[in-house]
């Protein structure tokens, strides 16, 4: 039985390095782009940056004006129903070593198809291909 509803807002990057894409494996198993919560008043930006550099230590990047996409799902953890809102940015950089946070248990920078591939969920596959289609009409 279901106990509440509650919300949740994330915020994240789809990064791009030289052509490849950035994806975290998380502990669960699943593979997908870094994210994380919106802390007190940050704008999404400065929450996609801040889990950026917590999870990755990448700090410079260059956002891609005009991409905004969001994902939503719900989920539930233990009585209460989650509905959940990522909002996703693009962005690339020149920087590849990662350190990785201890909540990851890897990484990998993947060609477009290759990333499309590794990623588990399909609301993140969505967000990949609307992110290539905007990535090839700016280049």
């Amino acid at each position: 039985m279901i106990k509440s509803v509650r919300y949740e807002k994330s915020c994240g990057i789809v990064v791009v390095n030289n052509n490849k894409i950035l994806l975290l494996h998380y502990p669960s198993g699943h593979w997908d782009f870094p994210k994380g919560h919106v802390d007190g008043d940050e704008t999404e930006q400065e929450t996609a940056l801040r889990e950026l550099e917590e999870e990755t230590a990448i700090q410079a990047i260059n956002y891609i004006d005009g991409f905004r996409h969001t994902a939503s799902y719900n989920y539930r953890r233990g009585k209460h129903l989650y509905q959940k809102k990522v909002v996703y940015f693009l962005a690339d950089t020149t920087v590849s070593a990662i350190t990785l946070s201890e909540e990851h248990q890897g990484f990998g920078w993947f060609p477009w198809e290759e990333a499309k591939q590794q990623i588990t969920f399909d609301n993140s596959k969505n967000i990949l291909d609307a992110a290539q289609k905007f990535w090839s009409n700016e280049g």
